[in-house]
């Protein structure tokens, strides 16, 4: 499976350090002078599916600003458990706590869907939070946008079916991309919503009985994106209200 490409609007079009258009949305949004003071720091990286870029408790070396693919932000429990807190696309960075000068993960990153990104290392992060003025009020509009779509996320948790956190979680991964279908097992997708596969595989039946989706071994792909957003429950449109302001389409691609 190839890179998916980025679904962000360009703010500008800027070329990394490879030579190749970022997509990145907040390191477009830069103006030119501090993207190139910020040039010498970025190192092209690839995100392959299942990679970990972030361990909880581990240290954090380097941000990551993805170009393309998607990155599941991960709380992992003690019996082995886990649920996603938040996804990172092409309008986001991975490491945000370096931002705030915490060198630990309180997360887990984990690669769901292949693509690349550029790379900074957390020294050189400090420097241009400190020189680049614009990129220092990008990335602080992005991390309170962030806190507000994490606490959607654990209310959604708490209180909705599966069958709506199924959609829900749909919709945020096609607002990011630009593919007709996601890669990806039903083993994950528990994973990601804090659940068991059997219950994964019925909301999934249940959705595809109703012409929503079609779901193929290891694959998921929407077929229905208006029936699919009224079956979602409230908590996509209390985040999508921000996509505007993340550099994502208003009107998601339909797939």
């Amino acid at each position: 499976m190839g890179t998916i490409e980025s679904p962000c609007k360009r703010a500008r079009e800027h070329t990394g350090p490879d030579g190749k258009v970022v997509r990145n949305w907040i390191l477009n949004s830069v103006p030119d002078c501090e993207f190139n003071q910020m040039r010498p720091y970025l190192e092209l990286v690839r995100l392959s599916p299942g990679e970990t870029l972030l361990r909880q408790e581990s240290e954090v070396t380097h941000a990551i600003f993805p170009n393309s693919g998607l990155v599941s932000i991960l709380t992992m429990m003690s019996d082995g458990r886990s649920s996603e807190v938040s996804i990172a696309g092409c309008e986001s960075v991975v490491g945000i706590g370096l931002i705030g000068g915490l060198r630990r993960s309180v997360h887990s990153a984990v690669v769901q869907v292949e693509g690349d990104g550029l790379r900074v290392s957390a020294k050189g992060l400090h420097r241009l939070l400190d020189d680049c003025v614009v990129f220092r009020k990008l990335i602080t509009r992005f991390c309170v946008i962030q806190l507000m779509l994490v606490s959607q996320t654990a209310a959604c948790n708490r209180i909705h079916s599966v069958e709506k956190r199924l959609a829900r979680w749909l919709l945020l991964c096609q607002d990011r991309l630009s593919s007709d279908t996601i890669r990806i097992t039903h083993d994950f997708v528990s994973t990601l919503l804090g659940t068991d596969r059997p219950s994964v595989t019925l909301a999934a039946q249940k959705l595809q009985n109703e012409g929503i989706i079609r779901m193929t071994r290891g694959h998921l792909s929407v077929l229905a994106r208006p029936r699919l957003e009224q079956f979602s429950c409230e908590c996509y449109a209390a985040t999508a209200q921000f996509n505007r302001e993340l550099g994502l389409s208003e009107v998601p691609t339909q797939i």
